[in-house]
């Protein structure tokens, strides 16, 4: 995210006085026939504070992410990950670049009628070295 905690929280802010205004207007937008309001789900105030709730939580597991990848980085004296495309150099990789790069990866399960066959698309080396930045085990990916 491009903006701090403090940032955060006066968007957060924001985003309950302006969706809280909004829910007095929409009234009579939701009860016209043909014509569904624009934020139904959010009209009330404990499905906001979910949703936050939620968000707080994706941040924060983003962040530690981020923390460990660097940190194993700064460990095994790793400058750059090419993770940008056409495997450009990243200095600091961020959580959403992990998911990019590891977005290919497809895992099937297939149950049979005693045995279990699960099929991952093959690692390249640079999905090899992020799981053992990560602390995991590249064999044991998607089991």
């Amino acid at each position: 995210m491009a903006f701090g905690c403090c940032g955060f929280l006066a968007r957060v802010g924001y985003v309950l006085d302006v969706q809280i205004h909004e829910d007095e207007i929409e009234t009579f937008t939701q009860a016209t026939p043909g014509r569904p309001g624009a934020n139904t789900q959010y009209n009330k105030k404990v499905r906001i504070q979910a949703l936050l709730g939620v968000y707080f939580f994706v941040l924060l597991v983003q962040t530690l992410l981020e923390r460990e990848l660097r940190q194993a980085m700064l460990d095994e004296q790793i400058e750059d990950l090419p993770l940008y495309p056409e495997g450009r150099a990243c200095q600091s990789p961020t959580a959403r670049r992990v998911i990019d790069v590891f977005e290919p990866i497809q895992r099937h399960q297939i149950d049979r009628d005693e045995t279990t066959d699960v099929l991952v698309t093959k690692l390249s080396p640079l999905h090899r070295q992020l799981i053992k930045l990560l602390g995991l085990k590249p064999t044991q990916y998607g089991k």
